[in-house]
């Protein structure tokens, strides 16, 4: 566990990058790449609620599915979000030598929080995070990530109601499983 639950949210996040910091740096993993991406994908799982992000992703759609319906939409979510998350920011962070955060303002209102931070480029620039949180049990959990000024959820909200619309339901599912590589 990264410690979501001690302090507030940029603390939080502090934790969950320290954690990934000693992952990155570790020699024992240094020649098990896909050793060290299972070793981050589970910090990562810990950060997000993956469930308020697949409510935020479908939008009016998930009162619209069943209990059954909305759990394993949340778990094949998960899988994609974590992929792309850690995809996204290893292709444009600099991770050699671990990831170098910058936290520049934290606000806090009631259960939800942002934290905005910039993180070290591969291009010498910073790339900019901004952390949308929701406390839930004692525990500041990531629900989104602005990146450069662009929503995770709304962009994949963006593209799962017009899949819905355009196809079904079921062919939203099906190319979730495709994507994830789930049966």
């Amino acid at each position: 566990m990264t410690g979501a639950g001690t302090g507030g949210p940029t603390d939080a996040l502090k934790d969950f990058f320290g954690a990934v910091n000693v992952l990155l740096t570790d020699p024992r993993t240094e020649d098990q790449p896909l050793e060290r991406l299972r070793a981050i994908r589970r910090h990562v799982d810990d950060v997000f609620d993956f469930r308020e992000a697949a409510m935020l992703a479908l939008g009016r759609e998930w009162t619209a599915r069943t209990p059954i319906e909305q759990s394993e939409f949340v778990a094949l979510f998960a899988d994609l979000l974590e992929r792309s998350f850690v995809g996204r920011v290893a292709g444009r962070a600099s991770v050699s030598g671990g990831v170098k955060v910058s936290y520049l303002g934290e606000s806090v209102n009631g259960d939800s929080a942002t934290v905005d931070s910039a993180l070290a480029a591969r291009d010498g620039n910073q790339l900019r995070l901004e952390f949308r949180m929701v406390r839930r049990a004692e525990r500041w959990l990531v629900r989104d990530v602005v990146m450069d000024g662009v929503g995770t959820m709304a962009n994949y909200h963006a593209q799962f109601q017009r899949i819905v619309r355009d196809s079904s339901w079921p062919e939203l599912v099906g190319q979730l499983r495709a994507k994830v590589g789930a049966p």
